[in-house]
């Protein structure tokens, strides 16, 4: 029995939903978190919880060797589709965090002037919630505090919004926030507050016995009278499984979430649990590109105007030199591919030649008078090519230098007249007219074989020639016949002559 039509639509539609779900993944931000340099034991473990932080969406097993460099990285960061480069560092006076946009930057520096672990964290609370499942999803992203401080707070909330995937308030799915990290400007001390929050919804408006009740955990009732003092009081329960909710932290559920209770339109408190690292930030500067580049903004380093035009000027006149060198490169590498390419016809005749004359000088089938005429011929052909290359070559070296010694007086110039009549016109003028005469040799080449070589030419002088050289007294071959009919004609003739020979 066939497949049905059903199944088959269902495969496409279920093929279509797979590769929607490859565009929208590739689309969102991707990052690498790594250290640099000798970072120490601590500074390495703080990296790998900053990965467990921006999971998913980074490499969770990426491992940088010391011999791979900054280039290395960005190189492999371009097919994978990576857009944020997270880098710690640490030096003998602090520990350094780096927040690159990939690929043209801008590049964030930050001093990490504390920092708490995961483990340490989870150490220092009585319950902590962590589980695999949370990590699932990327966290919420919540800022707080950036306000109207100047242009790079705005930068810095735009780096850290653009660190995670964009969400749909409309469309956003509740269950799949388990995780929140809180980043807080402090205007006056200029710093971030970097926490990390485990997110519990339960429901509100029931007895803590109730919520026992609804999470399975069954109390020890062996004191109670009656399951009623249970549910009216909680009595039973210990003051530190009940956390105190309020205004604050309660809300109205739009949706159904994962949880006994937490129901579609009513009541529940939504909980948050540090689960580390804890991090305190203070920007030190703003750089374009990747690691390299202006500095867009420092925090302790301020520049006057004049001094910002001078490094200004001073970078434009550095990468005016960087692009003359390379524009000197790419004429010296041309100028080296004319000249092989102008050499290569000659060494190849002249290889051609010599390999002929040495054949013909080992040659003993070949007669002296042969050889003279194949030794003619080696000696015009060589005398053709060095008569239209050796003045093309000549030429072009004294039109090298004359135009190098016109561009070493090209500064000391006062106006354009001066510099068009210092140009030396006659090496110019001799190099073209030279290197229209390069191509002659090979017009000429055919002419020579036929004048030097028998066999080349043409049907009557060749004709006349064989009439010429042949000796007195030969016996001459018989003309070709032009028709059948002149045949017999030809016998009755020799007939006679014949009877006669032989009477």
């Amino acid at each position: 029995m066939g497949q049905s039509g059903k199944s088959r639509h269902q495969k496409r539609a279920r093929a279509q939903a797979q590769q929607r779900n490859l565009e929208a993944y590739a689309a969102q931000p991707h990052s690498f978190v790594f250290t640099r340099g000798r970072a120490g034991r601590s500074v390495r473990q703080l990296s790998l919880d900053l990965r467990r932080v921006v999971e998913p969406l980074t490499a969770s097993r990426l491992q940088v060797r010391k011999k791979n460099s900054l280039k290395d990285c960005v190189a492999v960061a371009g097919p994978l589709g990576v857009t944020h480069f997270l880098i710690l560092s640490k030096t003998d006076t602090s520990v350094y965090f780096k927040l690159m946009r990939l690929p043209g930057g801008p590049t964030l520096t930050f001093q990490v002037n504390k920092y708490t672990l995961v483990r340490d964290v989870v150490s220092s609370l009585r319950r902590h919630r962590m589980h695999e499942q949370q990590f699932a999803h990327p966290p919420l992203l919540v800022l707080n505090s950036f306000g109207p401080h100047g242009m790079h707070v705005k930068l810095m909330a735009t780096m850290f919004q653009n660190l995670f995937p964009s969400i749909n308030v409309h469309k956003v799915n509740l269950n799949t926030i388990k995780r929140c990290l809180l980043i807080n400007y402090n205007p006056d001390s200029q710093e971030l507050d970097f926490r990390h929050y485990s997110i519990k919804v339960v429901p509100v408006g029931a007895s803590r016995g109730m919520k026992k009740l609804l999470q399975e955990k069954f109390p020890n009732m062996s004191r109670l009278q009656d399951i009623s003092e249970l549910l009216a009081t909680g009595a039973g329960l210990s003051e530190s499984e009940a956390e105190p909710d309020g205004e604050h932290n309660v809300t109205e559920l739009p949706q159904a979430i994962a949880g006994r209770g937490n129901m579609r339109a009513q009541q529940s408190a939504v909980r948050l649990t540090e689960i580390g690292p804890r991090m305190t930030l203070q920007l030190m500067k703003i750089q374009e590109g990747v690691g390299a580049g202006n500095v867009l903004f420092h925090s302790f380093v301020h520049k006057t105007e004049e001094e910002l035009q001078a490094i200004l000027a001073a970078k434009e006149e550095k990468l005016r030199l960087k692009a003359q060198r390379r524009e000197k490169q790419a004429e010296d590498v041309l100028r080296k591919r004319e000249r092989r390419e102008a050499n290569k016809p000659l060494l190849l005749t002249l290889l051609a030649f010599g390999a002929l004359g040495r054949a013909v000088l080992r040659s003993h089938s070949m007669s002296a008078a042969e050889k003279l005429r194949v030794a003619l011929l080696v000696a015009a052909g060589v005398a053709v090519h060095a008569s239209s290359y050796v003045p093309y070559l000549v030429l072009r070296v004294l039109n090298v230098a004359a135009r190098q010694r016109w561009l070493a007086r090209c500064p000391s110039f006062a106006d354009e007249a001066q510099a068009v009549r210092a140009l030396e016109l006659g090496p110019y003028l001799g190099f073209q007219v030279t290197r229209g005469l390069v191509p002659l040799a090979m017009c000429i080449h055919p002419l020579l074989y036929m004048a030097v070589v028998p066999s080349l030419g043409c049907p009557a002088c060749r004709a006349g020639r064989d009439l010429r050289d042949q000796r007195p007294g030969q016996d001459q071959p018989l003309p070709a016949l032009a028709s059948p009919e002149a045949r017999p004609s030809l016998l009755l003739s020799t007939g006679p002559c014949d009877s006669d020979k032989a009477g």
